[in-house]
């Protein structure tokens, strides 16, 4: 293992030392252990790891997208229209709805008048 670098930063309030290097991809922290012994931590990695690995994942996670296998979440803009949608398809509903019912206020009731299929609501 190659020491690349070394850095030591000292905490003002808990008079103890971070003592840390990095071998080019990890970063450690060295703890003392006393009696001359120290144990070792890896605490991160540095930016260039994380960028290599941001984008392998990246790339990974565009080709299960592209495959089907992962749905990515909706945009905002996504759920507002589907929002929208709802709205106008509720809203024709109940237009239906209220010819229906004059229809039959009146007394009219015809056999060629459309038929509206509604879904259940299920209630919990």
């Amino acid at each position: 293992m190659q020491i690349t670098t070394q850095e030591t930063t000292t905490c003002i309030n808990a008079n103890s030392q971070f003592l840390a290097y990095t071998d080019g991809t990890n970063i450690y922290q060295l703890q003392p252990l006393g009696m001359g012994q120290s144990q070792k931590m890896v605490v991160g990695v540095t930016q260039q790891a994380y960028d290599e690995l941001k984008a392998m994942t990246d790339k990974y996670y565009n080709k299960l997208v592209e495959l089907g296998v992962i749905v990515p979440p909706k945009t905002p803009e996504e759920k507002e229209k589907e929002r929208e949608q709802a709205m106008q398809d509720m809203l024709a509903i109940i237009r239906d709805l209220k010819q229906e019912v004059e229809g039959l206020k009146n007394g009219k009731h015809s056999t060629d008048t459309k038929l509206i299929e509604r879904q259940p609501v299920n209630a919990k």
